[in-house]
C-alpha cells in the first residue's frame, strides 16, 4: 500500500516538473496568422507537437509537428477550420500522443476581420497653396486646401459663399455648395453673367 502511494506521488511530481505552458488567447483567427507564446523548463522534452482539438465538432488537427522548446513563440494559421467555441490546444511529446505536456483552456475560433483602409471620416489633411476665388473675382483659379485619405480634394476653407448658401464637406470627401433660396440663385446667376462679360 505504501509502495503504491509512493509511485502515485512520483507520477504526480513528474507531471509538475514538466511545466510547458502555452499562453493561448480566448479567441483565435480562422484565416490570419495567430501567434502564441510559451515557456518551458529544462525537464520538458526538447521538441513538442501542437494539436488543435474540438470534440464537439470532431476536430483533431496537428498544427505544428516539432516545435523546439528553445523557441518562445509559435505562429500558425487555421485554414478551413470551422468557427466555433470549445477548441483547445494540446501539446504532446513528439511521436507520443499518450504523453500530454499541456492542454489549454477552451477558446473560440472566429472569422477574420479585415480592417478598412480608412480608419476615420476626418482623414489626414495636408495644406496646398493657390489663388482663392472671391465674390469680387469669381474667375480666379482655386486650389483645394485639404486632401483626405481617399485623395479627393476638398473645397477650400475660404471658398466664396453667397447669401442663402452653405459650404459643406460631403461624405465622398469633396466640397459641395447647397443652394438655399431665391437670393442665392440670383447671386449665382449674377456672378456667372459678370464672368461671361469679362
Amino acid at each position: 500500500m505504501l509502495a503504491l502511494s509512493f509511485v502515485t506521488l512520483l507520477g504526480f511530481a513528474s507531471t509538475l516538473v514538466q511545466a510547458l505552458t502555452l499562453v493561448v488567447p480566448s479567441t483565435l483567427n480562422d484565416s490570419n496568422f495567430n501567434t502564441i507564446t510559451f515557456t518551458s523548463t529544462p525537464d520538458d522534452p526538447p521538441n513538442f507537437t501542437v494539436v488543435i482539438v474540438n470534440k464537439k465538432l470532431n476536430v483533431e488537427v496537428t498544427m505544428l509537428d516539432s516545435v523546439p522548446k528553445t523557441d518562445t513563440s509559435i505562429t500558425f494559421n487555421l485554414p478551413g477550420l470551422p468557427e466555433g467555441k470549445n477548441y483547445t490546444l494540446v501539446a504532446y511529446a513528439v511521436g507520443d500522443t499518450s504523453k500530454t505536456l499541456f492542454e489549454s483552456a477552451p477558446f473560440e475560433v472566429v472569422e477574420s476581420r479585415v480592417p478598412t483602409s480608412e480608419s476615420s471620416s476626418t482623414g489626414t489633411q495636408s495644406a496646398t497653396s493657390g489663388s482663392q476665388a472671391s465674390a469680387s473675382n469669381p474667375n480666379a483659379p482655386t486650389a483645394a486646401t485639404t486632401t483626405k485619405n481617399n485623395n479627393v480634394p476638398a473645397a477650400p476653407s475660404n471658398a466664396p459663399t453667397f447669401p442663402g448658401t452653405t459650404s459643406s464637406d460631403d461624405s465622398a470627401g469633396g466640397g459641395a455648395f447647397h443652394v438655399g433660396g431665391p437670393i442665392a440663385a440670383v447671386a449665382v446667376l449674377a456672378t456667372l453673367a459678370v464672368g461671361f462679360v469679362l
